[in-house]
């Protein structure tokens, strides 16, 4: 097949996608609609060493009061500010380089106001430990992992929509391949386990969907989003897939229990199936393709949430520069802990950073970031709270 049959079968699938939402797609009166609604507005100070762009944020609970830590890339800090007041409520420095800091920064987790992890961008080994005041508790030391080339673990992500987790003297972490050469096998060892109390690692697969087999998309569909129900299940949502993956995770290891459907009659899975995909035509695919962003689980309600892009016609003057998932419409699809589906939530594109939207106590918190806001201000941040009943 010559290139002009290949672009011509792309485009050809790229509109069918547009003609089977185009319902969703249509304009609605307020910014969302559907089964969640908006109950309050939340805004935090923010101080000269600070930004709007919360990338690596979740709320934590001292002493049954929420908080909101931020892992400040900037200022190289871990910010907390009280929710009810709005404003910064304390500051962790974090040492930079050296026997007791991190080279840089990437993400954390917040343990007890004695342990509080900070992990190193893209790797696990190197993460420090450090307590309320910013002292020094320790640093991590894993094992050499004889299979990978130097020994040091890879592509840890411990991002917004992959975190990582300290269970019962075990960090849980999700990592992506480094390379390409994983394309057509059935599975990759993309999840893992450190064993704190015997400094030992456990690998254990996710499987891919099938519509992985046999073909070759770009690889950003080859990501995944996942998080926690509880100390024993894992939830997994494939960029891609219409479906999320149920894991149980105890002594014995990692095991896949059940798959539920998690999507919407018009779904499709785009067809990236080539190898003559440019960088423009790339973008195309991601503007005009459903794909999944981050699931979170809400222990507060009970509830499960997938984030679900709608395809928006791409248009090379007006995207060219802008990222797709910050200006698509897109939808959070609510199912309770039974796997069912609860309702669903309609939102405009272009107002929130729906890639970083959080869990907290009052309901779903989307920071008000979007590429199409006129109004945002250096000294503050915006977020919408959502919250729906089962």
């Amino acid at each position: 097949m010559d290139n002009q049959k290949i672009i011509f079968s792309i485009l050809l699938i790229m509109f069918s996608f547009l003609l089977a939402c185009n319902s969703l797609s249509e304009d609605f009166e307020n910014e969302t609609e559907g089964f969640m609604e908006r109950v309050e507005e939340v805004t935090f100070a923010l101080d000269e060493f600070s930004t709007f762009e919360f990338y690596n944020a979740k709320f934590v609970l001292i002493d049954d009061k929420e908080f909101l830590a931020n892992l400040n890339y900037i200022n190289f800090s871990l910010d907390f500010y009280d929710v009810e007041q709005g404003k910064l409520f304390h500051r962790i420095k974090i040492g930079r380089g050296g026997p007791e800091g991190v080279d840089d920064i990437q993400g954390f987790w917040f343990q007890n106001q004695d342990s509080i992890f900070i992990f190193p961008r893209f790797k696990l080994h190197g993460s420090t430990i450090v307590n309320w005041d910013g002292n020094f508790v320790d640093k991590l030391n894993p094992p050499r992992i004889p299979d990978i080339p130097g020994g040091i673990l890879l592509n840890h992500l411990s991002t917004s929509s992959t975190p990582t987790f300290v269970l019962d003297q075990k960090i849980y972490f999700m990592r992506y391949p480094i390379d390409n050469r994983f394309l057509g096998e059935d599975s990759f060892e993309s999840f893992g386990s450190l064993d704190l109390k015997k400094n030992l690692f456990e690998f254990y697969e996710f499987e891919y969907p099938s519509l992985f087999y046999g073909k070759k998309h770009i690889m950003e569909y080859y990501t995944f989003s996942g998080d926690f129900m509880n100390d024993s299940t894992f939830l997994l949502s494939w960029t891609i897939s219409d479906s999320v993956d149920v894991y149980s995770v105890n002594e014995s290891g990692v095991s896949k229990i059940k798959s539920f459907y998690a999507s919407i009659p018009e779904f499709q899975a785009p067809n990236s199936n080539s190898l003559f995909i440019t960088p423009e035509m790339e973008k195309q695919i991601k503007f005009e393709s459903f794909s999944y962003g981050p699931i979170k689980f809400d222990p507060f309600r009970n509830q499960i949430h997938s984030l679900l892009y709608l395809p928006t016609q791409y248009e090379p003057g007006r995207h060219r520069k802008e990222n797709p998932y910050l200006v698509a419409d897109f939808l959070i699809l609510t199912y309770d802990d039974k796997f069912n589906h609860l309702g669903t939530t309609h939102f405009k594109g272009g107002i929130y950073d729906p890639r970083v939207f959080l869990v907290g106590k009052k309901g779903l918190f989307f920071p008000r970031i979007g590429q199409r806001n006129q109004d945002l201000k250096e000294d503050e941040i915006i977020f919408h709270v959502f919250s729906g009943t089962n």
